[in-house]
């Protein structure tokens, strides 16, 4: 993985690979009738979400919140820069990212948006669940130009906390805790 920058998100989200599968996990497919470009979720594949469906937000071993984008992209090569960034009705929300992302079969899944708030911080604010969100989307190619853009409507869902080593557990800090997991 080759990350541009990625302001806000923690060192295990700048480490962890963007790919539409992890080595030895399942076969990521795409989606019946899938969309040339089509925005959705996944930590390890693309799952399909409906314009205005609820998505979960997930709590990081590391403290901070986030939401799974993941992008089925039937034209764009092997490799785009993915820019993105979440609104609510006030404006921004979270941190905006750009980063180099490398396809696998058209597809990639486990692209940490960063969200507001810190569970460890009393006085840091996350979103409320039901909160309705527009998520801005954009990649483009090495060269610089726009290969597609779109704004996908979600509601923020139930806070999940995310187990890390549920799906990497080869991860060595998965046998022998490690800081922050």
């Amino acid at each position: 993985m080759r990350t541009l920058f990625s302001a806000g998100a923690g060192l295990l989200g700048l480490l962890l690979p963007l790919a539409a599968c992890d080595e030895g996990a399942e076969e990521c497919v795409a989606p019946p009738a899938a969309e040339t470009f089509e925005v959705g979720t996944g930590e390890v594949c693309f799952e399909r979400v409906e314009a205005n469906g609820s998505q979960p937000m997930m709590e990081g071993p590391q403290g901070g919140y986030h939401l799974w984008l993941a992008f089925v992209c039937s034209d764009c090569g092997t490799s785009v820069t993915l820019e993105a960034e979440a609104s609510d009705a006030n404006g921004p929300v979270g941190s905006r990212i750009q980063q180099v992302v490398d396809l696998e079969g058209g597809m990639a899944a486990g692209i940490q948006l960063p969200m507001p708030g810190d569970p460890w911080d009393e006085t840091s604010v996350k979103l409320d669940e039901g909160t309705a969100l527009t998520i801005n989307v954009k990649l483009s190619s090495s060269s610089g130009a726009v290969l597609h853009e779109a704004a996908v409507e979600r509601v923020v869902g139930p806070t999940k906390v995310w187990d890390y080593c549920a799906t990497h557990p080869e991860d060595g800090c998965c046998e022998n805790p490690c800081d922050g997991l």
